[in-house]
């Protein structure tokens, strides 16, 4: 059952959905001082940072931690790379060196401790799919000699002076392990149900503020965090242990926490332009140079100029076509595409001060790149006179 203790601190069994309140000390001229107060300090600011880290960041693997063979000589072993994470209570979990797990050492003694019936495994079948977690803990250390306490019983002795902050590393069944879903609030089904029926950003706002006042997260009865799962192989007969296990089973966690910053990026990456490459003007060779964002698939690419259309841009007559007569020959390779110009010298469609709009035709096949992914091409742009010659100005 989760605890429900003041300043929020977690006990063994659990963190509680709400402190019952957070209490910090207030300090006077002439205070006493006792092993109450000191500890009363530490739980207000370690309660405090928990509260912050579980319901403003979340919990999972923050870095490293990852699962893999520990190498080809040692079959049995699994590698747990360092790493730190944040559990479902807001504490933080540090593994700070690589650890090793024996998974045949940890089949037999599972095998001794469960019974000579264990595992039941569908007829035929010997995969045994086990699930890695990591758990905070706290080890007491450092003794010290401490006198008696007058007002309690015993005659004084030692009492441990540090709290080591360590962790616990385990290989459960996979049906055993919390690895289904991550412990977020609001959950990504609520998340995915409220963007999928908000229309405007204004109806996306009301729908998440309604999934936040709704509630609060559950207290956390076993703030375990699974690193990943992996399949191995029981031998036949079982008590021969395990057979083997294969390191392309692992799956990565589920539960994992992005930093701030990288939250940052990743919206500025959203908010940047799709590219679409850059447009130069060749006056005197009478063509246009195009260079895509990546690289064409050379093939997609039509030598008559069909899949290309250029307009003009006119105040009051809005988009005009050019002449039946005007016309773009294509000459590319894979990083350049070369648009060759013929234009009328008498009535030129290609004007001082004009505004242009160069892209693909509608309708026509695209231009792709090697993975067959469409490679968008259209750009504004303006022509202007510089001592008698054509230059294009990009437009923005």
């Amino acid at each position: 059952m989760a605890t429900r203790d003041t300043n929020g601190t977690c006990s063994p069994s659990g963190c509680p959905t709400l402190p019952a309140a957070f209490v910090r000390l207030r300090y006077f001229y002439g205070k006493m001082l006792g092993v109450a107060d000191l500890r009363d300090e530490q739980h207000y600011h370690i309660g405090q940072m928990r509260f912050h880290n579980r319901h403003l960041h979340g919990s999972g693997v923050v870095c490293g931690l990852a699962l893999s063979a520990f190498d080809s000589d040692s079959p049995m072993l699994l590698r747990v790379a360092r790493g730190a994470a944040v559990d479902a209570c807001g504490r933080v979990v540090l593994v700070p060196y690589d650890m090793c797990i024996d998974l045949d050492a940890w089949f037999r003694r599972e095998r001794e401790r469960r019974g000579s019936e264990w595992p039941v495994l569908p007829a035929g079948d010997r995969s045994l799919v086990l699930a890695v977690t990591l758990r905070y803990r706290e080890s007491p250390e450092s003794p010290e000699p401490a006198p008696r306490d007058p007002c309690g019983p015993g005659s004084g002795g030692d009492e441990f002076g540090r709290v080591h902050e360590e962790f616990d590393l385990s290989v459960v069944p996979v049906d055993e392990a919390p690895c289904d879903e991550r412990s977020s609030f609001p959950t990504r089904a609520d998340l995915a149900a409220a963007i999928r029926g908000a229309a405007t950003a204004d109806e996306l706002a009301r729908e998440l503020v309604e999934l936040l006042t709704a509630g609060c997260p559950d207290g956390v009865d076993d703030a375990a965090i699974c690193l990943g799962t992996l399949t191995a192989v029981v031998a036949d007969p079982p008590t021969d242990g395990l057979d083997s296990w294969d390191p392309g089973t692992i799956e990565g966690p589920v539960d994992f926490l992005l930093a701030t910053e990288t939250l940052q990026e990743l919206v500025l990456l959203q908010l940047e332009p799709r590219g679409t490459g850059s447009i130069a003007f060749d006056a005197a060779g009478r063509r246009f140079i195009l260079t895509p964002p990546r690289p064409i698939e050379e093939s997609s690419l039509l030598d008559d100029g069909t899949q290309f259309v250029l307009r003009r841009f006119d105040r009051e007559l809005g988009w005009i076509d050019p002449p039946s007569e005007f016309g773009l020959a294509v000459q590319y390779d894979a990083e350049h595409v070369e648009l060759d110009i013929n234009d009328i010298e008498t009535a030129p469609f290609l004007v001082a001060s004009g505004r242009y709009r160069l892209s693909l035709e509608p309708g026509v096949e695209p231009i792709v790149d090697a993975d067959l992914r469409a490679v968008p091409i259209e750009h504004g742009f303006r022509l202007v006179d510089r001592d008698g010659t054509l230059t294009l100005e990009p437009l923005t």
